[in-house]
């Protein structure tokens, strides 16, 4: 503008400038003076709109922090039966080696199909437990039971 007014718009009585460099300068607002905005209603309802607009996000993170706390306190829950299925799941690969070795033998031993078997389910069942208990234990919190 000819005038010299860059970055700043005419607003009337108020003095505010758009240069937030200005605004926010060593954190104070030192574009509008609260005499400015003290009889301008409408000024105060925005001010107030924005204070409970940030009050409401505020409490929608504090929220959102306490669900993550809440399941980090479940995963902490649940970390003895995961390991205790990653090592009985190492146990049955283990079995599982034992067994096809035994029945790939030109003369497998008796039981050697038993033992495969075995360690196949191990390995079914240290697989699926997790995922099973941990779905008993958050139906239990929840009050789970059919509603029929």
């Amino acid at each position: 503008m000819a005038d010299g007014t860059i970055g700043q718009q005419p607003t009337g009585d108020l003095n505010v400038t758009t240069n937030e460099g200005e605004i926010y300068q060593g954190g104070k607002l030192s574009g509008i003076a609260v005499g400015d905005i003290l009889n301008n209603e409408i000024a105060v309802r925005m001010v107030l709109n924005e204070l409970n607009v940030a009050l409401r996000e505020r409490s929608s993170l504090e929220n959102q922090v306490d669900a993550l706390r809440v399941g980090q306190a479940e995963d902490s829950k649940n970390l003895p039966v995961f390991i205790v299925a990653a090592v009985l799941n190492m146990l049955s690969v283990v079995v599982v080696g034992i067994g096809v070795n035994y029945v790939t033998t030109e003369n497998p031993p008796k039981g050697a199909g038993w033992i495969l078997l075995v360690g196949v389910l191990m390995s079914i069942v240290t697989a699926v437990t997790p995922a099973i208990l941990t779905a008993r234990r958050q139906q239990g919190e929840n009050g789970g039971g059919n509603a029929n």
